[in-house]
């Protein structure tokens, strides 16, 4: 920078001018020196802040004590020092917040910083303290921050510990309770989180138990057990969430409430009396029994019992009465073997174990129940197995069993047990019954009830069709329908490529595999049952891309289209024509139709001077025009990619 340092100074002697006599730099790094009226004055490269250049003048005089000094001023401004590394403060859902110290801004004003993060991060931000927001929650980030004036962008900051923005789940559903004996089993669905997965749970119960623990933390599932309850007290649990955030939900509504119970006690013997005689064939006998205490009941009340009558040791039949029952009639066969019962009680928590026989009592009946009823499913059809029903004096002749699906009609059950004309993934119950005929009269037993069961079959396999795309095939697999048991996984296999499209199907893209090449696919169909299917099919890649060569021999003007690829002469025009080929000027493009490595190999000649060829190499590679002949690779540029002659 030049100042005309005289400018602003009067001089007494109009007549003669005032002259600049010395200039130092007297604060600042950098230069100063007079050039004429005028101070030049250079700051150092590096430096800024203020500088002052001293100078002195004097007049015509020459006189010292008429010499004067004069002081110039400069500011050098400069970019801002690079702030402190930021301080990672409050972090809370998508936002965190940073501060850092200002650094210098050398001589200009800081306007502002900008903070960068992980993930592309980026947010203008006007003072030392700033929210960042718009981030993910349950990501880490680091974050680095430049201060910005009118001169430009300071170095970056320090990266910052790492932040992870996070969000407390949301309130938890009430949970679900399942009665067990003296014991609770606790069920709740894992709330939304708009941050980290949910880790763990806190459980309270209402009231508390006798041991006085009301509460459960830490739990990792969704289910526990809550164990020491009182059975008949009706207790509530809610449950809270915790996750990586600093809070945790906020506790659910409490659960319905339940009650804990057990089986009941075994109630005592019934007694059984002949209320009236069935003639001939049946007899009806009354049994009763006492009114369970409430200690009997263990915390629920009775809601059915179950009457079982025996003869000659085993268990004939059994009926189920409501637990608001204490007495009933049963009819059965005359038989000269007398009839005992015996029964159970049923709560919400089971059966209790049976009650001690009757005193003996004679009667006739229809058929008990049928027991071990079992059912097997096949494809489109299923087997009943089962065991053969008390005859409540019928013979085995007189006895037949029949079956209904679903709660319908009955119909005979065939003697292999096996009922077809079903529904793949349909889900059957079989009610099995047994029906003694006697004296023209049919009396049918109880039915009982198998397993629910869905026949099915071998898995389906989809529908796959194909189209090229360049070295590789483009498959497209449909969906694959259930065959009574879901499609867990649909595999494929294509030339060194596979994968998992899933029931639904999709368009898959198969390995490399050259163009106008055959390609199979495999696809293998699993159930959950673990059977397989496979279906293949096959497609074809695309065809060879179209490739071009040109004569571009240097040492000649041209090349000879050969009628077959074994030529071992200089390719001139004379040998071209003894050669039966045709000649090319150079520059002359035609398209490959292959490559042709292991042909007949030929000399590489070369032309130091007009007419003379000297020998300096030699060559097997050939490259063939469409519907043409064969030309020399090193009198041509082909472009690579050509396919390679069979």
């Amino acid at each position: 920078m030049v100042i005309n340092a005289l400018a602003n100074d009067t001089n007494p002697f109009p007549d003669s001018p005032l002259k600049l006599i010395s200039v130092n730099t007297e604060t600042g790094l950098g230069s100063a020196s007079a050039q004429g009226d005028s101070v030049a004055v250079t700051p150092a490269e590096d430096f800024v802040g203020t500088m002052v250049v001293q100078y002195r003048i004097g007049d015509r005089t020459n006189d010292p004590e008429r010499e004067v000094d004069g002081r110039i001023r400069l500011t050098v401004k400069g970019a801002p020092d690079a702030p402190s590394t930021p301080a990672v403060g409050e972090v809370s859902s998508e936002t965190v917040v940073l501060s850092w110290d200002p650094p210098a801004d050398n001589g200009s004003r800081i306007t502002g910083y900008r903070v960068s993060g992980t993930g592309g991060v980026s947010q203008e931000c006007p003072a030392t303290t700033c929210s960042i927001t718009g981030l993910t929650n349950n990501t880490e980030y680091t974050f680095t921050v430049v201060a910005v004036n009118d001169v430009g962008e300071s170095p970056a900051s320090g990266a910052s510990a790492p932040a992870r923005p996070d969000e407390k789940p949301s309130t938890p559903s009430a949970p679900r309770l399942v009665f067990g004996d003296s014991s609770l089993t606790v069920n709740w669905d894992v709330p939304p989180t708009e941050g980290s997965p949910v880790e763990s749970y806190d459980l309270e119960i209402s009231p508390a138990p006798p041991t006085g623990e009301f509460s459960k933390s830490g739990i990792s599932g969704t289910s526990t057990e809550w164990t020491g309850l009182e059975n008949g007290v009706p207790y509530k649990v809610r449950v809270r969430a915790f996750n990586k955030a600093p809070d945790p939900s906020d506790w659910s509504a409490y659960s319905a409430a339940e009650i804990p119970a057990g089986v009941p006690a075994a109630p005592a013997a019934p007694t059984a009396q002949v209320s009236s005689q069935g003639g001939s064939e049946n007899s009806v006998l009354s049994v009763s029994w006492a009114q369970p205490s409430t200690a009997e009941k263990n915390g629920a009340e009775i809601e059915s019992y179950t009457l079982t009558t025996h003869q000659d040791g085993k268990a004939l039949r059994s009926m189920e009465l409501s637990g608001s029952v204490f007495n009933t009639t049963v009819t059965l066969p005359n038989s000269q073997s007398p009839y005992t019962f015996t029964l159970t009680s049923t709560n919400k928590a089971g059966t209790s174990a049976a009650s001690a026989p009757s005193e003996p009592r004679q009667a006739v009946g229809a058929p008990g129940a049928v027991p071990n009823v079992q059912a097997v499913p096949g494809d489109r059809r299923l087997t009943v197995t089962h065991g053969q029903a008390p005859g409540n004096g019928a013979t085995a002749a007189q006895t037949r069993y029949e079956y209904q699906l679903n709660g319908g009609g009955f119909s005979p059950l065939p003697a292999d047990g096996v009922i077809g004309g079903l529904n793949n993934g349909t889900t059957y119950r079989v009610g099995v019954r047994a029906v003694n005929t006697a004296n023209g009269a049919s009396l049918a037993g109880e039915p009982t009830q198998s397993n629910e069961v869905v026949p099915f079959g071998r898995p389906n396999t989809p529908s796959i069709s194909s189209s090229p795309s360049g070295e590789q095939v483009v498959f497209n697999i449909g969906q694959t329908p259930a065959n009574g048991r879901p499609v867990t996984s649909v595999k494929w296999e294509a030339a060194a490529a596979g994968g998992d499209v899933g029931a639904g199907g999709g368009q898959v893209t198969s390995g490399k595999a050259g163009y106008e090449r055959d390609v199979t696919i495999t696809v293998t169909v699993t159930d959950s049952e673990g059977q397989q299917s496979t279906a293949t099919a096959t497609g074809r890649t695309g065809p060879w891309p179209t490739k071009y060569a040109t004569v571009n021999d240097t040492d000649a003007t041209g090349t000879c289209e050969y009628p077959a690829s074994a030529n071992d002469k200089p390719a001139n025009r004379a040998n071209c024509s003894d050669a039966g080929g045709t000649w090319r000027v150079v520059g002359y493009r035609f398209q490959i139709e292959c490559m042709r490595p292991n042909g007949g190999v030929y000399p590489i000649y070369e032309m130091p001077s007009p007419g003379r060829f000297t020998q300096t190499g030699s060559s097997s590679e050939w490259v063939k025009a469409m519907n043409g002949g064969w030309y020399k690779e090193v009198a041509v540029a082909a472009e690579p990619g050509a396919r390679t002659c069979s």
